[in-house]
Order: C-alpha cells, then structure tokens, then sequence
C-alpha cells in the first residue's frame, strides 16, 4: 500500500529517460522529457470567469510521465486538467457537484482518482485508460468539513478520510473489499480537513486536531494515535509516509502562524520551526533525501522550504498575490524539479509554477 506522494515520488524515479511522441494513460500526445530544470513563472491554468469565484484546493500529482494533474473545483462542477504537448486541457468530470476540497491520487498505469464533497456528500471518480470517467457518492451525507484525503493501496484501491460535521468523527472509508464502506472512524476531532497515507505493511496513516495535532494508524480493527503538537491550527496538515515507513508531517499553527515540521524516531516525535510565516494549508514530499514544503501564511502568501542535511531554506513563491488559505499542493519531478498548485484567493484562478534546485 502507498500513499499519494509516495506514488508521486516512486513514479518519478522511472521517469528520466527521453522520451518522444509517446502518449499518456488517456491517449493524449506527451510534452518532451526534460534534460534539464526550467524555471516556469506562476501560469494560470484555469481562469474563474464568475462574479463570485469559487475557492478552494488545488489538489496535484505526477505521473511517470513527468506530467502533472490537477483536481479542483469550479462553478462548472468538479475538474481535471493536465498538461500535453498542445498545453493544458481541462475536464469537466462531475458538472452535478462543484467539488469542493478536492484530493487526487494517480495509479500505476498513471490513471487519476479524485476524492471531493459537494452538496450531497462525499464523491469519488477515477478515469480508465479509454478515457471515460465513472463518479459515485460514496458517503450521502450533506454536513461535511471541509476537505478529503485520498490515498491508493498496493493494488491501487482508494482510502479516503474526511469529518463529518454531524458527529465530528473522522471516517475513514474504502473500496479495498469491494464496495464502498466505512473501515473504521475516530472522534470526536476538531479537524476541517484530514491528510491520509499508506506503509508498505497495508496500514492507513492519517493526521487530524483533537486537543492538538494527532498522528494515528488504522491497522482496520481500531486506530492507534498519538499527539504531535498541541499548538497547531485547524488548517490542513501535509503527510508523507516513506517506503521504509518513517512518517513526516507539515502543518501550521495557530495564533502563532508559523509552519512547523515532524517525525517520528524512536517513537518520539520531534519538532522543528520552519517559518515564523505559516499558518495555513501545507503539502509535503520527501524525495532523495530531501524535504519539500509548500503552504500558506495566515496572510494569504503562497511559501515554499526545503532542508537539505538539516539547514531549511525559504522562499517566496508568487510574491504580491493573495492565495488561497485552503490552497497547496506539491510534486517534485526527476531533475529536483518542484511543482506547486494554488489558487489566488481573489479571482479564484488555479495557478501553477515550477521552481528549479
């Protein structure tokens, strides 16, 4: 089983080879592999052309390809867009449901799965390689939180954990055994959103606020948890969880607005302060050694840090624009490439950039 960055990742490694007019999963002709890093300034992929724009996460993963795939929602119900060599094409998967919160998981045939709520409960959609998508409402539930996390197992079934704003619990839900159904919950928590991955050894990962930021894994007979942070805040934390199964967490806190980052060794987590300016949502991957961050500040800045043998480096993403709270997600490709996904929080765009090591 793995996790959605740890697919990213593995997938990555197999994708250095030049490459030329080959197709991706859905038909689609591939850009050109790379042999080098190029520096992509913040793109718009889609533009929100409503009075009232719609926000809300961006959600992004890679495939082996190199090519990146974007889930988020839109007025014109929940989206997919990627990148081939005749640029970016976006889908309307779902126009019944808007799709907000979004997650997205890629299999081994590089195939999308997309995880979202909307005003009947939570949804769930994957694309087979004819290209024609399937949807379903997999909890029919109108009160939710605010966000999903979706992760595909080692025979690439999806785990999904979301709260539900009835009972507060945090579900976690699967189609590993054939339909849909609820593997276990646990609450009450204090979580608007749930970040979800996988060991090598079948075990669910997730991390929520209770009192604090928590830490559990779900073994599918009952949850084992732990406290990570008392100070964090309720915005989404980032988990990845690497194939030799040491777990990483990113997440901000709240009202000190700093970012902060955890691990577990020897049973004991340890914390560290990455910024003074966090606070809001996080992604996470680790690759080669090497910790990626992205989130957003308490003031709407999109940052990006990365620690290379234990110094952290910081920077500015898209310095003077207003992102979206809510908004960040992150892949690094095979040249140390790192791509980020957000959403400026005034028009409700989707914007994309690559920054080079």
């Amino acid at each position: 089983m793995r996790s959605t960055c740890i697919a990213v990742v593995a997938l990555l490694t197999t994708a250095c080879g030049a490459r030329s007019g080959l197709l991706g999963a859905d038909g689609v002709s591939l850009p050109d592999a790379p042999t080098v890093c190029t520096q992509i300034p913040p793109t718009t992929i889609y533009a929100e052309t409503a009075t009232n724009p719609f926000n809300g996460n961006a959600a992004m993963a890679m495939d082996g390809a190199g090519r990146v795939h974007f889930a988020f929602g839109t007025w014109e119900g929940l989206s997919h867009a990627t990148r081939s060599s005749g640029g970016w094409r976006t889908t309307i998967v779902d126009p019944a449901s808007y799709g907000y919160g979004a997650a997205i998981a890629l299999d081994r045939l590089g195939n999308p799965h997309i995880g979202w709520y909307g005003s009947t409960g939570v949804h769930y959609a994957t694309r087979a390689a004819a290209g024609s998508w399937g949807t379903s409402v997999i909890f029919a539930k109108g009160k939710l939180k605010h966000g999903v996390g979706l992760a595909l197992d080692g025979t690439d079934k999806a785990h999904m954990t979301f709260v539900d704003a009835d009972t507060h619990h945090l579900m976690h839900m699967s189609n590993a055994w054939g339909p849909w159904q609820a593997v276990t919950t646990v609450g009450p928590v204090s979580s608007a959103s749930t970040a979800v991955a996988a060991d090598a050894g079948d075990n669910i990962h997730t991390t929520f606020v209770r009192t604090g930021l928590e830490h559990a894994v779900d073994t599918s007979t009952s949850w084992s948890s732990s406290s990570i942070d008392l100070q964090a805040g309720l915005a989404a934390s980032a988990l990845f969880v690497e194939q030799a199964g040491k777990v990483h967490v990113a997440y901000g806190t709240y009202p000190q607005g700093s970012e902060r980052y955890a691990t577990r060794e020897s049973g004991i987590w340890q914390l560290e302060t990455v910024d003074s300016r966090g606070g809001g949502h996080s992604a996470l991957v680790v690759a080669g050694g090497t910790i990626h961050l992205g989130y957003v500040t308490l003031s709407n800045e999109m940052r990006y840090a990365t620690r290379v043998a234990g110094t952290w480096s910081v920077r500015d993403v898209d310095p003077g624009r207003k992102v979206d709270w809510w908004s960040c997600s992150l892949a690094v490709g095979p040249l140390g490439d790192v791509h980020i996904g957000y959403r400026d929080a005034t028009r409700g765009d989707v914007l994309y950039t690559v920054l080079c090591p």
